[in-house]
């Protein structure tokens, strides 16, 4: 994992939506000196409610998602660019 960039995301039926749940995890994955991305923690909370038939269907949540995707493909992008 060293290096590699990572999104961290997590969700849970809970309102905390798995924050500590992702704390631990950014601590393991630095740990292992993967490249976090820093972005506005990506918990989605009260799940149960946000997903049907297995897809998001919270318009809100699929944008907040995508954003934070772009904001992965975005450092992906620069890590690329700076190797080359």
């Amino acid at each position: 994992m060293k290096g590699k960039p990572v999104l961290i995301v997590t969700s849970s039926p809970a309102f905390t939506g798995g924050v500590r749940a992702q704390a631990h995890l950014r601590e393991v994955l630095t740990g292992m000196l993967a490249r976090v991305i820093v972005w506005p923690q990506v918990v989605i909370a009260g799940v149960h409610g946000k997903v049907q038939n297995g897809r998001v269907a919270d318009e809100t949540t699929v944008q907040f998602l995508h954003e934070a995707v772009g904001g992965l493909a975005a450092e992906i992008s620069l890590l690329r660019r700076s190797l080359a």
